[in-house]
């Protein structure tokens, strides 16, 4: 039972890591100093914790050409906007979850900064979690 819950545990944590770097990632290709200087404070932040698949995103990433890049950013960009948002707040708030002080540092600092970009579904997702009781979220972490 307790070697099960380890993988999933690092299962997870694999899917956290991958995803927060695709997110950070899509953030940095926006025309925006301010993003590019935040984007750059979490991957020194993160770089210990980086897991084999968030390297793979890195490493994909860094293989295409400028003209692949340009070409999928301006084609997607306007669909990913609300998307990425609401994902980076929903994995801000699963990191604010962990029991550890710098990953709450690091999460408090990143919704200051994040704060202006909020996006409607963004809210929705932490007005949900905030409009839970604390029994609706402890059952919900039990199951």
């Amino acid at each position: 039972l307790f070697n099960e819950e380890a993988e999933e545990e690092e299962e997870e944590e694999e899917e956290v890591m991958t995803v927060f770097v695709e997110l950070l990632l899509s953030l940095l290709a926006r025309p925006s100093a301010a993003l590019r200087s935040v984007v750059k404070r979490n991957f020194r932040a993160f770089c210990d914790f980086l897991t084999p698949g968030a390297v793979g995103v890195l490493t994909t990433v860094l293989s295409q050409s400028d003209k692949d890049l340009f070409n999928e950013e301006a084609e997607e960009e306007e669909e990913e906007e609300e998307e990425v948002m609401t994902v980076f707040v929903e994995l801000l708030l699963s990191l604010l979850a962990r029991p550890s002080a710098a990953l709450r540092s690091v999460v408090k600092r990143n919704f200051r900064a994040f704060c202006d970009f909020l996006t409607p579904g963004a809210v929705g997702v932490l007005t949900t979690v905030l409009s839970q009781s604390d029994k609706d979220l402890f059952n919900e972490e039990a199951e």
